[in-house]
């Protein structure tokens, strides 16, 4: 009977100390987001869409035409397409002065990096990673190394291309809690299948563009603390990982 008591305690310890644990991660969490109304006056999303590489390619030839302070491209493209397909996308590259192409990593620790006729022809590469703590994105690594190498976070490559004083003082393989300050609604964001219907360089012209994936549906978002400071109640992810960088960006623009 006795035994019986000791354990029915520890189990409601546990219990006890799980929900506590659960509420100060929450709070933790929800204290990185401060979400403001105000649309982003310098960085614009592009969603690639399914487009192919002539698609990709044939946008970014369209947005470069307008003079973007710089133009950052969240895919990678291993191996090679059709040489109808990979030769726009080289055109593109080869066009555009102020470009930064991502690379990722996948869950056995290799490197995801586009085949080199692509990326010896942009100024820089980044490592678009999503740092997953406890079931969220909410903190980002702005340097980290892989099997001995450094590598620097695509986030931080924008910056250092943007702002080309920026002083890096990142510890190496340190992680930082992302500050959410925007939803994808307080960015502009366009369709590429919808840009004929804008006045795109008014839009674009001397601002940080970002293109990636933005959907439709719910394929490359991610949880982040943003469910939890807008109380959503579903189980679906709820940003889109283009939204979670340009986040990661203002982040690290916000600490200088």
């Amino acid at each position: 009977m006795k035994d019986e008591k000791k354990k029915f305690c520890l189990n409601k310890l546990i219990i006890v100390c799980t929900i506590l644990i659960s509420q100060c991660t929450q709070t933790r969490s929800k204290d990185q987001v401060n979400l403001t109304t105000k649309i982003d006056s310098e960085i614009v999303l592009i969603n690639i869409e399914n487009g192919d590489r002539r698609d990709i390619g044939e946008t970014l030839l369209t947005i470069n035409k307008c003079n973007p302070t710089l133009i950052a491209i969240d895919a990678w493209f291993i191996g090679e397409k059709s040489p109808s397909e990979d030769s726009v996308l080289m055109n593109a590259f080869s066009q555009a002065q102020n470009d930064v192409l991502a690379y990722s990593i996948d869950s056995t620790g290799k490197l995801l990096k586009s085949n080199k006729k692509f990326s010896n022809l942009v100024k820089d590469e980044g490592l678009a990673s999503i740092d997953i703590t406890e079931g969220m994105s909410s903190f980002y690594t702005p340097i980290r190394t892989i099997e001995s190498e450094m590598y620097e976070a695509f986030a931080l490559k924008i910056v250092k291309l943007w702002k080309p004083n920026f002083k890096n003082k990142f510890g190496i393989n340190k992680s930082y809690p992302i500050s959410f300050s925007r939803t994808i609604d307080q960015f502009i964001h366009l369709n590429t299948s919808e840009l004929s219907e804008y006045d795109v360089c008014s839009l674009v012209k001397n601002k940080i563009v970002l293109m990636g994936y933005l959907g439709r549906g719910n394929e490359e978002k991610h949880y982040t603390p943003i469910r939890i400071a807008q109380k959503q109640e579903d189980n679906l992810p709820d940003t889109y990982g283009l939204v979670i960088i340009a986040n990661e960006i203002r982040t690290i623009i916000e600490g200088l």
